[in-house]
Parts: structure tokens; C-alpha cells; sequence
């Protein structure tokens, strides 16, 4: 586990609602990450893909409150800093051979299934946030935009696309189907164990392929499918 001591990054969350982030040096696992605002555990609800813990809705207005509070209590201007979180977590570093990650081939292949494609992402992350160097940048089933940064954005609108263009460099993906908008998610599958928390049901290739767009089953955390709805 490693500790840093991070700075509130404000943002617009896929649910429309102003929320912040706590950037990391690094790659985390999800279920390995603790944060605690001037001594105190915060419960997360929600993370990036990277796993940075993101605060969203009232729990973001709460936090910007006790920065307020914070840093009011000093008396001199040289005094005052931005509230940080401790931050603890266990880091993924995986350099991955750019082959796998960064090349049609490689990205083709990590199409077997959810586990080999969201591994796929995973090293991709990683990949970004050790070097920071860009990535190229890829359309996957019409419908994903991997970007330079290891961010995966939906594609607004449905276009559809023959099997060879399944993963397609951007510029040839313009230059074939036109342009597009794409707007970022954080309502995408985490795990390939992750299941719909409205139906059960498992995520897939096939949903990729049929172009689902994911939303959130509440206002922020888990991915579930746009056509699921709740369990009575």
C-alpha cells in the first residue's frame, strides 16, 4: 500500500452532476482503496477507471464545504492550501509490450471475451499513467473511443460497422463513417465477474457488439445495461 496526499480535481460526472476526483500517481485496485479528509474515513461511491476515488452529488458539496471551513481558519493568507485526502491504496504497475495495448492487431485480440478486453483497457491505463507518453487512438465496435489518454468514451450515436472495422484507427473511422460525438462514461463494465445490478445478468462481448450504451444504476457507481430495468 502507498499513501499520497492529493488535491480535489473538479469535473462533470456522466450523471450531469458537478463532481471531483482525487488523481493518483498510479493505477489502483478498486477494492483496495481508502481515503481519509483531515483524519476522517470517507466512504467512496464511485471511482474513475483508473481508480481514483471520485466524490459526486452531496458528497462533493460536503467536501468543498469543510475545504471552505478549512482553510478559513487561518489567519494569514500565506497559511492557507487547498483540503487534501490521504489517500491509501494498492497500485497496478504493469508495463505491458505496446504490441498488446497500442496496435489494431492487439486490440483484435483482447476481443475473446470481457476479461481479455477489459485486461486489455487495464494495461492501457497503466501503460499511460506510467510513461505519460499518448496512445493511438482507436474506434471499437463503431460504438467505443479509446482515446490517447487511456479513457474510453461512448460514441453518441449508434453506427453500425462490417467486421473488419471492429477495431478501426480513428482518423480511417472518420475518413469511412463520418464524424461523430463522444461523450466520456464512467458507466462501463469494471470486472468481467461484474453483473448488472438490475437483472443479474453478466456483461459481454455481444453487448459490445450490439452497440450497448451502459448507464449507472443509480446516480454514480456500478454500470448496468440501458435496457435493464430495475428488480422488483
Amino acid at each position: 500500500m502507498i499513501t499520497e496526499h492529493v488535491p480535489i480535481t473538479e469535473f462533470r460526472h456522466q450523471s450531469g452532476e458537478l463532481a471531483g476526483k482525487f488523481v493518483l500517481s498510479h493505477v489502483a485496485y478498486l477494492n483496495k482503496v481508502s481515503i481519509q479528509v483531515l483524519g476522517s474515513v470517507w466512504h467512496i461511491d464511485d471511482f474513475s477507471p483508473f481508480g481514483d476515488p471520485v466524490l459526486v452529488g452531496e458528497q462533493y458539496y460536503e467536501f468543498l464545504k469543510t475545504e471552505k471551513a478549512n482553510y478559513t481558519r487561518f489567519s494569514t493568507f500565506r497559511q492557507r492550501k487547498r483540503l487534501v485526502a490521504s489517500v491509501s491504496y494498492e497500485p497496478i504497475i504493469i508495463i505491458a509490450p505496446r504490441s498488446e495495448i497500442d496496435t489494431l492487431s492487439g486490440i483484435r485480440a483482447s476481443l475473446i471475451d470481457m476479461y481479455t478486453y477489459l485486461t486489455m483497457l487495464r494495461k492501457r491505463r497503466c501503460w499511460y499513467r506510467e510513461t505519460r507518453s499518448s496512445l493511438n487512438e482507436y474506434i471499437v465496435f463503431g460504438r467505443y473511443l479509446l482515446d490517447a489518454h487511456a479513457n474510453v468514451w461512448q460514441i453518441q450515436q449508434k453506427i453500425s460497422v462490417v467486421p473488419e472495422h471492429f477495431v478501426c484507427k480513428r482518423e480511417l473511422f472518420q475518413k469511412i463513417y463520418g464524424g461523430f460525438i463522444a461523450t466520456t462514461s464512467f458507466a462501463f463494465p469494471r470486472s468481467a465477474s461484474d453483473l448488472c445490478p438490475l437483472c443479474g445478468r453478466p456483461f459481454l462481448i455481444r453487448d459490445l457488439i450490439e452497440n450497448e450504451v451502459f448507464q449507472y444504476a443509480n446516480s454514480c457507481g456500478p454500470a448496468a445495461h440501458s435496457t435493464c430495468t430495475r428488480k422488483n
